[in-house]
């Protein structure tokens, strides 16, 4: 393999492959945290405003406010918002893509290299 794949490119990758996967689970669960969060402090403040005097201007208030949501994209387009459910539904996928493209592999090629 070493006169088909540079030994930069040869070193790169296999350390590229262990590093972004453990980036991906460190930072998307705090992108998570940070949407559910912000959900449970605006319930908490719906739950304050009955001891407020002014109901309804609050109640508006609270109402017109928006958890935060972190959007996941690449340049200025936003394909997914970070909640829950995006987790799973992230591995899932690199899971079923890293399936295919192993399977897709033809091994025949692989041993007129060698």
């Amino acid at each position: 393999m070493y006169d088909v794949i540079p030994l930069p490119q040869f070193i790169y990758f296999p350390m590229s492959s262990l590093i972004i996967p453990t980036i991906v689970r460190i930072v998307v669960p705090m992108m998570i945290a940070i949407h559910d969060d912000s959900t449970n402090l605006i319930r908490k403040w719906g739950r304050i405003l009955a001891t407020t005097r002014d109901k309804r201007y609050v109640g508006r208030l609270i109402r017109a406010r928006r958890s935060l949501r972190i959007y996941a994209g690449f340049a200025q387009h936003n394909y997914f918002n970070c909640v829950r459910s995006t987790l799973p539904t992230y591995f899932e996928a690199v899971l079923d893509y890293t399936i295919t493209a192993l399977m897709s592999i033809n091994v025949t090629d692989l041993n007129e290299m060698s």
